[in-house]
């Protein structure tokens, strides 16, 4: 069987070297993610708001009741955590209302856009016209330009109201699930930019053998050419 040509081995071989170590940082991640993670309090309720505010509001705080979100303390919670509670959430209904705002006001420019390149009116001919001629106002004519109102675009409406849209508990339970699921995505993604990466990428304590196998086998048969 005739081999390779030398460059064309290295690249393989290089290609080969960085699918293997793109196989072993997932797989880290997903164990990391599953056996630590999950049972932290990495995913949860303030954890998830904190890091993205709009996101968690999104799927899930605009559909929380006033009581829901005034939620006591647990007991033996300290000064402290109340006082960084308060930040946290502060800071949160900041950035929720910057995005409604910035929203509405995009909104607002593209049915200001919208309603500029409508066709102009059409020039109705006047006395010293040859084709003028007068005719009796009836009251029901249908010319009048439409209202300054009127748009295709329904009125952007800017609150800063939680709670204000109603969901079926399944619906709440299931919009609740796609946004752990997101940050999940978002984790093994890399794309959590306050965790170090580092610790789980490198460290071969979070070696899922069984995966690790399973990623072989397939790198093996992918490698295999029918003759």
């Amino acid at each position: 069987m005739p081999s390779s040509p030398p460059g064309q081995a290295t690249q393989a071989s290089q290609q080969r070297g960085a699918r293997d170590r793109s196989a072993t940082v997932r797989n880290r991640r997903w164990y990391y993610l599953v056996h630590h993670l999950r049972r932290s309090g990495y995913f949860s309720d303030a954890a998830l708001q904190r890091r993205d505010p709009v996101l968690y509001h999104q799927y899930k705080g605009r559909y929380q009741t006033a009581a829901e979100q005034a939620t006591p303390f647990a007991p033996g919670t300290s000064l402290v955590d109340r006082m960084y509670h308060d930040i946290d959430q502060q800071t949160a209904h900041t950035a929720v209302t910057q995005h409604q705002q910035a929203q509405a006001q995009l909104l607002a420019l593209l049915a200001a856009a919208e309603s500029s390149t409508t066709a102009p009116p059409v020039a109705r001919p006047g006395p010293d016209d040859d084709t003028y001629q007068e005719t009796e106002d009836d009251g029901d004519s249908n010319e009048n330009p439409p209202s300054a109102h009127c748009s295709n675009r329904p009125p952007v409406v800017a609150s800063d109201e939680e709670g204000e849209e109603e969901l079926p508990t399944a619906g709440r339970e299931i919009m609740a699930q796609d946004l752990v699921a997101l940050f999940e995505q978002r984790f093994l993604a890399g794309q959590e930019l306050e965790f170090d990466y580092s610790q789980v990428d490198h460290n071969p304590a979070y070696d899922d053998v069984a995966l690790q196998e399973r990623d072989y086998e397939d790198a093996y048969f992918d490698s295999e050419e029918p003759n």
